[in-house]
């Protein structure tokens, strides 16, 4: 099945730029081999959520000013998923586009939305072709992020989970799980075009 469509979820947290960087490189990179569309994606307004977390026997002012701090740490949230958008956008100078064939072939563009980023991510994920998600950090080590799991068990599409760093090269070496199940030729099929480009395939 051809990759026509990429998704690139930015989480915007404070010190999330470096991995994410790393996705949003490797997103363009095979946006550009494949001649598809880059979705690079936020999921803002997750003050909003939390509002259903603050105790109810919090005295209303508590409430409101930590709900003003959840508001304004969204806000910077956005910031520097923007910001990164176009830091790694500027170096590649790709075409601009809203959606896949419009234009024809390798484009980018930048979506945010309000709302819980797992079941966002889930929901485009389901529309995508790939998805790509830096991996966890070792503080992550006892539960995945929320997007990662959700790309990961909710979308039925390919995931592809990025190193902190970016490798040398990409997609030259394919390792298949193979069981002759149901779930591995589907996943062998969804992935066929970075098995077709493999120098080597184990």
């Amino acid at each position: 099945m051809p990759i026509k469509k990429i998704l690139v979820p930015l989480s915007g947290h404070e010190g999330f730029e470096a991995p994410h960087e790393v996705a949003l490189e490797t997103g363009l990179l095979l946006g550009e081999r494949f001649a598809a569309h880059v979705e690079a994606f936020h999921a803002a307004g997750e003050a909003a959520g939390g509002r259903a977390f603050i105790p109810a026997g919090m005295p209303g002012s508590a409430s409101e000013e930590l709900m003003r701090a959840m508001e304004g740490e969204d806000r910077r949230r956005g910031e520097r998923a923007r910001a990164l958008f176009a830091q790694v956008t500027a170096r590649h100078n790709p075409p601009q586009a809203v959606a896949p064939g419009d234009p024809a072939g390798f484009s980018v563009d930048y979506v945010e939305l309000p709302g819980p980023a797992d079941e966002l991510i889930a929901a485009r994920g389901r529309l995508a072709d790939l998805t790509i998600c830096p991996s966890p950090s070792l503080d992550d080590h006892r539960r995945p992020p929320l997007g990662l799991e959700a790309a990961l068990r909710e979308t039925g599409r390919p995931l592809l989970v990025v190193p902190p760093e970016m490798p040398e090269t990409l997609g030259k070496r394919v390792a298949i799980g193979w069981n002759g199940s149901v779930e591995a030729s589907r996943a062998l099929a969804l992935g066929w075009d970075l098995v077709a480009g493999a120098e080597e395939v184990i």
